[in-house]
């Protein structure tokens, strides 16, 4: 009796695991996980449990291309960068869960270029860096 309650706890706790595991769709070939596809083209969208946005982006020949944008388990927005051929490249931004900008800058061929700057919670202007490929100048 013992043994089954154990095997049943272990079953249910295996259960547990797996619903709370994130789901992933592309738009033209909903309900497949993602991970089984051959070749990622188009937009993919990852869930939260909730079934909220966790991820949303485009895919070129499996990597990553154009605007990604991740967001908190409430919905709002956490970070928009932009990639192309699976590198990043162009502005990146990524927000405190209030809303406000916690950091901006730009990429360019993977790297940080320009002026970076970091926010306060409350919008504050805590530090500004320039960057000349990926160093701090």
């Amino acid at each position: 009796m013992k043994k089954n309650k154990l095997i049943l706890l272990f079953i249910l706790g295996l259960s547990i695991v797996f619903t709370s595991c994130k789901t992933s769709k592309t738009d033209n070939q909903a309900n497949k996980n993602i991970t089984n596809e051959k070749a990622i083209n188009g937009l993919v969208i990852e869930k939260w449990e909730s079934g909220n946005i966790w991820l949303k982006g485009n895919y070129k020949n499996n990597e990553k291309d154009g605007k990604f944008t991740m967001y908190y388990q409430s919905g709002k927005t956490q970070k928009e960068e932009v990639f192309s051929n699976g590198i990043k490249n162009g502005k990146h931004v990524s927000y405190f869960e209030n809303g406000n900008k916690e950091l901006e800058g730009n990429y360019v061929n993977g790297l940080q270029e320009g002026p970076w700057i970091s926010y306060s919670s409350n919008g504050n202007i805590e530090s500004k860096i320039k960057y000349i490929k990926g160093e701090i100048i």
